[in-house]
Parts: C-alpha cells; structure tokens; sequence
C-alpha cells in the first residue's frame, strides 16, 4: 500500500480517507489539516497524536504557574529579602513582563510550530541562527533539569513543615537524609507524566486546573475569616514595608552590619515573581499533541499568563493583608516560612490541612 499526502488543503483538523484502486494497487490519499501541511513544508512528519484542545493547553500554562501553590514556595525568602513592598510590586511587575512575552512568543507560536529552538534559528538568520537555535536548545534544557528539582526541594519543604506540626518532637524530620529522601521521591513521581497516554494528560491537565480553583477558596474565604477571628488585618501601610533581612548583626557601636544595599534587596527579589511566571511558555511544550495548535497553542499561552497575573495578584495582596506577625514570620522555625504564617492564622490543625492541599 502506497502512502500519500495532499497538501492543497486549507482546512483545520480534516482527518478524511480516500482509497482508490489504480492498476490493481491500493492508494490511500489523506487529507492534511492545516498543521501538517505547514509541518510539511518545513520538512517534518506529524508522529504525535493531537488530542488536547484549548482548555488543556491553557492549563498546562495556568497549572505550571500554579500561583495557588508557588506564593507559599518562596513567601519567608521574599519577607526576608525585601518585605511586603518589594514582593508585591515586583510580583506584579513580572507577571505583567511575562503577560507582555508570552503575547510575543504566541505571535511566533501560530506563524512557526515548530518549537523554540527553530523560533530562534529563523529570528537570528543565516548567520545568527545556528548559535541562536543551539543555545535555546541547551538553556531549555539546563532550565528543566533545574526547574524540577527545585520544584521537588519547594515540596519537600512543604512535606517537612507538616510533620514539624505533627511530630515537633521528631528528630529524624530534622534529618538531611530525610529531605534528601524525600525530594528524590518526589522528583521520580515527576517523571510519570511522561510515560501516561494523552488521554490521561488530558484529564490530569484538567484535574489540576479544577483542584486549583479549590486551593484559591481556602485563600480568598478561610484567610479572611480566620484573620477577623484572630489579630485582624494589616493596614495598607503593610504595602509599603521594606524589610532587608540581608541586613543582620550589629557590631560592637550596636550599628547594623550592612550586608547589602536595599536596592540589592529589590533586584534579587525580582526572583519571587520569576519563580511562577517563567511557566509562561508550558502550552508551547505540548504544541505537538494540541489539535489546530497554530491557534490553539497561542491563545492558551498567553489566555493562561493572564489568568495567572490578574488572580495571583489580588490573593498576594490578601496574603500579606491577613498576616499576623511579619517578624515570626521572618524567624519562623520551620523548613518553609509560610507554615508559621498558616500556624499564626488557622492554628496547627489548619496548617497541616492546608500544607497537606498545596
């Protein structure tokens, strides 16, 4: 049986056979969508099965972002490094940079499908392009055998906080090994994704989507509950707390040592934004099992940074609004600093629950 492709097509996601017999031989003619036949023209074959649509590549932009779970990640080193004011004003800014990328990148993503690295070949030309595109390629890649160890090390920082609740009196959670252990764990549980079909893909996508929606109730209902039950809120004038924890020590006048400069302190705290908004691009990396994905995969892209900047930045402000005590929070005594946070505002029992959600 003889295999070919007609390449006139101007429709999308057309999967029509004609079989036709032509001097006792079987010629089967399929009919291209619109993506493989500019896949074609570039030189390359459709091998993978597109069946995400635009709700699962938006998630997987929204869900890498997760800002539900990514505030708490990095929330003592943000008070530490800065405070309120800086975490919130560069919070916002990163995510309104990336807003204004991802809107690039989604320009690139529907006139070439072909990935990054070729994204970067065809920007630097004939005599950029080759170092353009290797250098993409190699970033991508040391981004990603970063990326999700860190990821297991914010987890497992969650996981240790819960037991320190639970078992205060535990030496073996204090252990390195155990930590060790545990994001090891988690790093290998990472990597089943990749082995699932894309019909599970498409309901994992969108299993945490909908799981985020719940995580955002225990922030905008139970926080402000909670903080009218206790201390109350903070007032506006937390917006405005600069707090460099750089800055420690006093010598023997009782003179603070600096460390470093408050202007050092908003720089590095450019990285608590960062740490979420660099999942902009996610809906890029599963382009090539998204159906009509020169549309689809630019509308989820930049549709999920969107989602995630204008619902992570109200949530931030409430976060630091319902907070009980900066200070303990900056000493808290826990592997995650925003444990201490949650034992402030929802007690031991609610701290466990939530740190068990995130």
């Amino acid at each position: 049986m003889d295999r070919g492709y007609q390449t006139d097509s101007k429709e999308m996601a057309v999967e029509r056979v004609k079989s036709k017999e032509e001097a006792g031989t079987t010629v089967e003619v399929r009919e291209m969508s619109k993506d493989e036949h500019m896949l074609a023209t570039l030189g390359y074959r459709q091998v993978f099965l597109r069946s995400l649509g635009l709700f699962e590549n938006w998630a997987a932009t929204y869900t890498t972002m997760n800002f539900v779970s990514g505030i708490p990640v990095l929330f003592g080193w943000a008070m530490y490094t800065g405070g309120p004011q800086a975490a919130f004003a560069n919070w916002t800014m990163v995510g309104g940079f990336s807003l204004i990328v991802s809107l690039s990148m989604a320009e690139i993503a529907m006139a070439m499908p072909t990935g990054r690295s070729n994204g970067a070949y065809r920007l630097g030309g004939k005599e950029h392009g080759p170092f353009l595109s290797w250098l993409t390629a190699w970033l991508n890649w040391a981004g990603w055998i970063t990326i999700v160890p860190g990821l297991a090390q914010g987890t497992t920082y969650f996981l240790v906080s819960m037991l320190t609740i639970l078992y205060p009196d535990s030496a073996v959670i204090q252990k390195g090994w155990f930590a060790w252990c545990l994001s090891g764990a988690i790093t290998l549980v990472a990597m089943v994704p990749n082995g699932l079909s894309p019909r599970s893909v498409r309901w994992m996508l969108r299993t945490f989507a909908y799981s985020t929606t719940v995580l955002m109730a225990f922030y905008l209902i139970w926080f402000p509950i909670a903080a009218s039950r206790r201390k109350g809120f903070q007032s506006a004038k937390i917006f405005t707390t600069l707090y460099n924890g750089i800055n420690y020590g006093v010598d023997e006048n009782g003179n603070t040592i600096e460390q470093a400069s408050d202007s050092y302190c908003w720089l590095i705290g450019v990285l608590y934004g960062g740490w979420i908004f660099y999942g902009y691009d996610a809906s890029v990396h599963l382009s090539e099992e998204t159906h009509g994905a020169s549309s689809v995969v630019a509308k989820g892209m930049w549709t999920g940074t969107l989602a995630t900047w204008c619902l992570s930045v109200p949530i931030l402000a409430l976060v630091l609004v319902c907070m009980q005590d900066f200070m303990g929070v900056v000493n808290g005594q826990y592997a995650n600093n925003f444990a201490e946070y949650l034992v402030q505002l929802v007690g031991p029992t609610g701290a466990v629950v939530f740190l068990a959600f995130i």
